[in-house]
């Protein structure tokens, strides 16, 4: 429907400012007039409107014999009884009842579907198939109308109506946060064109229907804040692999470069020395002790970069062995980067990682190396390389770990680096189709 439009950017906030207008206005007429005319609690009887004895019932409701069962508040049609003809109201209800019916029926599946294809919540992906040219949900379908058959079954239909209408404006509330966090990051991708749009103004649009929500009904707002804060649980924890470019993501950046900034301003103190090593690892995962023992001495709570100098490869390998190696982290349950350089020597690109490696105050200040066990099978040129890294360490006025193991720390022979990527590939399957709780914890 607004692709059909010739301005959506523009007519779409324009005909929901006019629309709330209008209704707005209408609302308040209504107000005033049935107010006008009606009292909040009558007894009903004409004989008491006779007399001017407007107090003979109260709203207490426990008390069967005197409370009142009239009034704006006790009758549920008291617009037909304040109306000229009653039938236009009813035909008014009935009208509003099947546009709203039908939008919701037509439009609910939709987005049910959608949600069903992004694999977040468990055991409702059967509800995404689509039939037909214009791949329509009928599966969704079906479950809307038992949905709406069960909760039209309820004795309660009032109870059921502001647990409706909480629903929708917990759905405003959150649409208007979105808009103010997309705001608020300065996400590139966010550029409302509206001229009046102000990100302030969504946040109090947001707290304002929160507000409401209580004050229409403080029973279905608890059972609406519970549903909505258990959905945001599962999300947060399950952390899907669904890239959405959301505002959050934003914020990480935008957190992320504000702290780095910040950091360059506090001073360097014993007490908060933390070991910040470079590991030259080569690709990580044919050296893990040295990236398990690095990880050891950091333990998550110090910076771990994991060197690999390429001697002679074409650099346009980096985006692969990045991929590939932040899966393997990710599955080894490893905190740490990786930095690539191409160099075109081992001693050239070491320098060039000691050099360059890290942003700010978060930079290495110690260099781990696996130590050489066959110092006679090396040659000259390369016993050279490795004595000079070592200068250039302490010449970079870095700390130097050199770690020993007596069967040595190179696993290239026993890795293969294609079955590595077949592990990842394989893992992040598995947490796509995984959508039990026990799987989150």
């Amino acid at each position: 429907m607004t692709g059909d439009l010739r301005d959506p950017s523009g007519a779409i906030p324009k005909g929901t400012i006019v629309a709330t207008l209008i209704a707005s206005t209408v609302y308040l007429i209504l107000g005033w007039v049935s107010g006008s005319v009606s009292l909040r609690h009558a007894s009903g009887h004409v004989n008491d409107l006779l007399i001017g004895n407007l107090t003979d019932c109260h709203s207490d409701p426990y008390d069967a014999h005197t409370a009142c069962h009239h009034g704006l508040i006790n009758d549920m049609e008291i617009m037909g009884l304040i109306a000229h003809w009653r039938w236009i109201i009813v035909a008014a209800t009935f009208a509003a009842t099947v546009s709203t019916s039908l939008g919701c029926i037509h439009f609910a599946p939709k987005v049910f579907q959608a949600l069903c294809r992004d694999h977040i919540f468990p055991y409702i992906h059967f509800f995404g198939k689509g039939y037909g040219h214009h791949d329509e949900p009928y599966r969704a379908y079906f479950l809307s109308m038992l949905i709406a058959i069960a909760f039209l079954m309820s004795p309660d239909i009032n109870f059921i109506s502001n647990v409706v209408c909480n629903c929708f404006l917990m759905t405003y509330a959150m649409v208007n946060y979105a808009t103010f966090d997309a705001s608020f990051s300065r996400s590139p991708g966010w550029r409302p064109t509206f001229k009046y749009y102000n990100m302030w103004l969504s946040l109090v649009t947001c707290i304002a229907c929160l507000a409401f929500m209580f004050c229409v009904d403080y029973q279905s707002a608890i059972i609406v804040f519970v549903l909505a804060g258990v959905l945001w649980l599962y999300v947060f924890y399950k952390k899907p692999e669904v890239n959405w470019g959301t505002s959050g993501q934003a914020n990480v950046y935008r957190t992320a470069l504000k702290d780095a900034l910040q950091l360059l301003k506090i001073q360097d103190h014993v007490k908060n020395y933390r070991p910040q090593i470079l590991v030259l690892t080569g690709l990580p995962c044919v050296r893990p002790a040295l990236v398990y023992m690095a990880g050891s001495i950091t333990r998550a709570t110090g910076l771990m970069i994991c060197g690999h100098v390429m001697v002679g490869e074409p650099i346009m390998e980096r985006a692969v062995l990045e991929q590939e190696v932040y899966r393997w982290f990710r599955r080894k349950k490893i905190q740490a980067f990786y930095e690539y350089i191409s160099s075109s020597s081992t001693l050239e690109g070491t320098r060039a990682l000691i050099q360059t490696s890290g942003l700010g105050k978060l930079k290495p200040n110690i260099l781990m190396m696996g130590y050489h066990l066959n110092w006679t099978n090396w040659n000259a040129a390369s016993m050279d390389e490795y004595v000079k890294v070592i200068h250039d360490t302490f010449d970079a006025h870095r700390g130097l770990i050199i770690l020993c193991a007596t069967e040595g720390f190179d696993l290239t022979e026993a890795v293969n680096f294609q079955e590595i990527v077949t592990q990842n590939e394989a893992e992040v399957l598995g947490r796509k189709r995984t959508f039990s709780f026990q799987h989150i914890f």
